[in-house]
């Protein structure tokens, strides 16, 4: 994916399983291109045809660092509510739970985000607090965070050690 529109198109979408599964998609999305730019063959890697936690555990193996761990789990956890629940909903508690499993860097890039949003349009009835946020935009602005993290790890990555 050369940019992100179509990622915030989908996210505009005020239907949760849309925007959950989705989500999903595009993390997992970087997380193969991760991988891909840490070996030297990653066709072998695709073969093995590793499910998500598979390739979470590969990625932190390959050098992404172990903060995105619980929060790329959450997030799939949340996934597989929507997945296999035909009256799965976008909670205050899965939230939290998402929240909560994001890194110190993860949770302060999420605060200063909304804090910027605020200070953007301070006349659009913004709440103060992130935490106050109706649950699928306070999902949306932690998944854009979540994704954005294992971006920046895979630019770094094509910046500094790339083969390609």
């Amino acid at each position: 994916m050369a940019d992100d529109s179509e990622f915030f198109a989908d996210l505009q979408s005020r239907e949760p399983l849309v925007v959950v599964i989705k989500t999903l998609i595009y993390i997992e999305h970087e997380l193969l291109e991760f991988i891909d730019q840490s070996v030297i063959n990653p066709e072998s890697i695709r073969a093995m045809r590793l499910e998500y936690s598979g390739l979470v555990h590969l990625a932190i193996a390959l050098g992404l660092p172990s903060e995105f761990k619980s929060s790329l789990m959450t997030t799939a956890q949340i996934r597989n509510k929507f997945a296999h629940n035909l009256h799965a909903s976008l909670d205050e508690n899965l939230v939290d739970n998402l929240y909560k499993s994001l890194g110190p860097t993860a949770k302060q890039a999420a605060q200063t985000s909304y804090d910027l949003v605020i200070q953007k349009y301070p006349d659009a009835g913004h709440v103060k607090k992130l935490a106050d946020l109706p649950p699928l935009n306070r999902f949306v602005l932690l998944a854009i965070v979540v994704k954005n993290g294992v971006k920046h790890a895979n630019d770094h990555l094509r910046k500094h050690y790339s083969r390609k």
